[in-house]
């Protein structure tokens, strides 16, 4: 059986903000890690495809995805919660989705 490694090197331009725990620090150490080894054929790679709104759907609640789609910026970070934020179309527009 294979673990299905799934990654896109965009998402290694999603920045959260200063301290957060998801950063391109942290994923760019996890892809050097993952193909610097041998995984001896128990690791499957794939490139994550850009998902759209009918993607996350199906596994969050329509009215939820419509929210924080709609509250997206123009421009800078807004914060959803002390953990969750978004990032404008100045940012780095499609890593949320990738």
């Amino acid at each position: 059986m294979k673990t299905l490694f799934m990654s896109h090197r965009l998402c290694e331009q999603h920045e959260m903000g200063a301290g957060h725990p998801e950063s391109p620090a942290r994923l760019r150490a996890i892809h050097k890690m993952v193909e610097g080894e041998d995984w001896c054929g128990a690791l499957q790679p794939m490139q994550a495809p850009l998902l759209d709104a009918s993607d996350l759907t199906g596994v969050h609640p329509r009215h939820h995805v419509a929210a924080i789609l709609e509250r997206k910026p123009e421009e800078g970070l807004i914060y959803l919660d002390g953990d969750t934020a978004i990032i404008g179309a100045d940012g780095d527009d499609d890593a949320g989705l990738q």
